[in-house]
């Protein structure tokens, strides 16, 4: 008789409890997944112009359908600027008016949440009739953070070797290829090596940015950026700050992408 009532209580607690863990069991399963960084804005208030994520972002410049303004400086854009975009600086509008129709979907971006380039560029694009503005807000710094490669031009790589004294180099060509020639001060790292030249000091740890060099960079844009070179630096960039200047051998990548390390 003991082992029936026993066992009848602990049925009737198994039941209870099944039944009072029910409600919050489905209440988890039904509340909607929490959105990841990629897929979150700023969510600002009383905007004329609605923002886009990173992921939106990602798959627009996949497509390669829709114009990505970046309007911020030619300085700033040549330093670092994300892969697929133009530069038309802010107050530049009407370049853009002359370049796309009030019909054109758009994408402005700038320095980040605290700069209002990207604001006040597509408000004055509304003011004229522009009706598919769209902004990433999050803009370089979240792009960066998020560990996104960004694009460095002729001009910026100018800047980096001759007036940034954080930047390092990395050549990511084969060692005989580095040894055969590469940059002043560059430090060969292979695919796969990163973790490996933080620990032997190839790559110093606090150092604000990298730059790499890749031989798989297409034919066509390598040949492109060669023939300018030639025009603009006749084989050699000029030094400051007490550095060599650049020499440029044949064959030579001459496309440099590098990201911030944040340490």
């Amino acid at each position: 008789m003991r082992t029936t009532t026993t066992s009848t209580f602990l049925i009737a607690m198994t039941i209870s409890t099944g039944l009072a863990a029910t409600p919050a069991l489905a209440r988890a399963q039904s509340a909607p997944p929490r959105p990841s960084v990629f897929q979150t804005t700023l969510e600002e208030a009383g905007q004329k112009t609605p923002e886009i994520t990173t992921d939106d972002l990602l798959k627009i410049l996949a497509e390669g359908k829709i114009p990505v303004i970046d309007v911020r400086t030619a300085e700033e854009y040549a330093i670092a600027h994300i892969p697929g975009s133009i530069n038309v600086y802010e107050l530049e509008v009407q370049r853009i008016t002359g370049m796309f129709g009030p019909g054109q979907d758009m994408i402005l971006y700038c320095n980040g949440p605290s700069c209002g380039k990207s604001k006040r560029t597509s408000e004055d694009l509304v003011k004229l009739g522009y009706t598919n503005i769209r902004r990433y807000q999050l803009g370089m710094p979240v792009w960066r953070a998020l560990s996104q490669t960004v694009q460095t031009d002729m001009g910026g790589l100018d800047y980096m070797f001759t007036r940034d004294g954080t930047a390092v180099f990395v050549d990511a060509r084969t060692p005989a290829e580095f040894s055969a020639a590469s940059m002043p001060n560059a430090v060969n790292i292979q695919v796969g090596e990163a973790t490996a030249a933080n620990d032997d000091g190839r790559l110093p740890f606090r150092t604000r940015a990298r730059a790499s060099s890749c031989s798989a960079t297409r034919r066509s844009r390598r040949a492109s950026l060669r023939r300018r070179l030639r025009r603009r630096r006749t084989g050699t960039a000029a030094s400051s700050a007490g550095r060599s200047p650049i020499s440029w051998p044949a064959g030579t990548s001459t496309t440099r992408r590098w990201r911030r390390r944040r340490a």
